[in-house]
């Protein structure tokens, strides 16, 4: 019987905002570490966006610039850029300084991308903010 007394007052919205805050700064964290992989023991090359793909998820508009390039080895990529945003910068036919992992040629970053570095800061400073209010509400039960 205690047990369901407990489980009756335990806060559930607090541990829903404790996984996503979780998640977002888990996310960051990889954005931030795969960035730093590519910049330091990635191939460069010269790609252009030709074209976008758009996405709408919870009535938030998405684009994410589709980017062509050619490795060092000939083959011709053309891939979705890994960081979506509604404030994109980019333009078709805009040239852009890319980053790729020589091993899977789709893994890469737009070398002097602000965008995705702006997506990051955002996880990075939502994630821990979300934390210390769910520790708050935790801390109020």
């Amino acid at each position: 019987m205690d047990l369901v007394k407990k489980l009756a007052s335990f806060n559930y919205e607090a541990l829903f905002f404790l996984i996503i805050s979780i998640i977002a700064v888990a996310q960051a964290l990889a954005l931030v570490k795969r960035r730093k992989r590519l910049l330091r023991s990635g191939v460069a090359s010269v790609g252009e966006v030709v074209g976008f793909r758009y996405g709408v998820s919870n009535r938030i508009f998405s684009k994410s610039p589709i980017i062509r390039f050619v490795t060092d080895e000939g083959e011709i990529i053309e891939s979705e850029h890994i960081v979506r945003a509604d404030f994109t910068s980019y333009q078709k036919g805009m040239k852009v300084t890319i980053m790729y992992d020589l091993k899977a040629p789709k893994i890469f970053l737009i070398k002097d991308d602000d965008d995705s570095n702006v997506v990051s800061i955002i996880l990075l400073v939502a994630g821990p903010a979300i934390l210390f209010l769910v520790l708050r509400m935790f801390i109020n039960l």
